[in-house]
């Protein structure tokens, strides 16, 4: 199973400078911080979503962090997990009706952020902003992260 990040949590992360990954033949667990990505000296983790061993690592996403948000589905991926057991970490995701529910509330508290964020972005069918925190001066970068990221 290949995991990264979706396209909200890419542009939060914005323009990132350093992303630390797991080594192959590691073994991670759903919930547990598995993976770092630094911004200007400041460090923010996510947690894995899956269970399993860790088989491969996308090299490329570790030399060049800002595939990471160019394209997040696809040559920005993060690592490759064999899951033994997918339907039990199945069980543990999110049901569809409460994660709609956690997006609408992760999209209102952003856009209830200073009114920069709003611009013409969502309302009209637009991209997300590359880069939330450029647009919110003054902003703690892990803080913010921290906030949105299921930690």
């Amino acid at each position: 199973m290949q995991v990264g990040v979706d396209e909200f949590g890419a542009a939060l992360l914005g323009n990132i400078g350093h992303i630390e990954l797991p080594k192959p033949g590691r073994w991670i667990r759903q919930g547990q911080k598995v993976w770092s990505f630094t911004r200007n000296g400041e460090k923010t983790e996510m947690v894995s979503p899956v269970e399993g061993e860790i088989v491969e690592v996308n090299p490329e996403v570790v030399k060049h962090p800002s595939l990471l948000r160019q394209d997040p589905y696809g040559q920005g991926w993060l690592m490759t997990v064999y899951v033994p057991d997918e339907q039990s970490v199945e069980r543990n995701f999110l049901p569809v009706h409460l994660a709609k529910a956690w997006v609408r509330d992760c999209a209102e508290r952003l856009f209830a952020k200073p009114p920069q964020l709003a611009g013409p972005v969502m309302a009209d069918g637009g991209r997300p902003i590359d880069d939330f925190l450029a647009k919110l001066p003054g902003a703690n970068w892990r803080e913010l992260t921290e906030e949105f990221f299921l930690r």
